[in-house]
């Protein structure tokens, strides 16, 4: 650095030297405590001295709000297919839309085995060819 470009970009306040006006200017806001950016989201408003803080500030509004709609979203989607209740869970079909409800000491009704059988029984059985 010249010595110009020293005395140009020198803190008037504690001497120190830098290269760009910008990085001067920046350094100022330190003694000053001046915050002159400002947060956009709604609600938040928190102030910032130096403006790529402030960005990686607001980046992280839209990174939590993503990862709050991904939770909400898995939530709607668990309750939509299990519901726990004092008597058991229930089960909702996606396909039939029937539900069934277990009791919570983890047997099957027999109505839904049998269910399964009927369906078992309405394809082929498998045969082995002996040649």
């Amino acid at each position: 650095m010249s010595a110009e470009t020293a005395a140009r970009n020198r803190c008037p306040t504690c001497q120190k030297q830098f290269k760009r006006p910008s990085s001067l200017k920046t350094h100022i806001y330190s003694h000053t405590g001046e915050k002159p950016f400002r947060c956009k989201w709604d609600g938040c408003g928190k102030e910032f001295s130096v403006r790529s803080n402030m960005v990686r500030h607001y980046k992280l509004h839209g990174r939590n709000q993503k990862i709050k709609k991904e939770k909400d979203a898995m939530k709607r989607h668990q309750q939509q297919f299990i519901h726990s209740s004092n008597s058991g869970i229930n089960i909702e079909s996606q396909i039939s839309g029937s539900s069934s409800t277990f009791p919570q000491n983890g047997s099957i009704p027999m109505s839904i085995n049998k269910s399964h059988n009927e369906m078992d029984s309405n394809y082929p059985k498998e045969t082995v060819s002996s040649s």
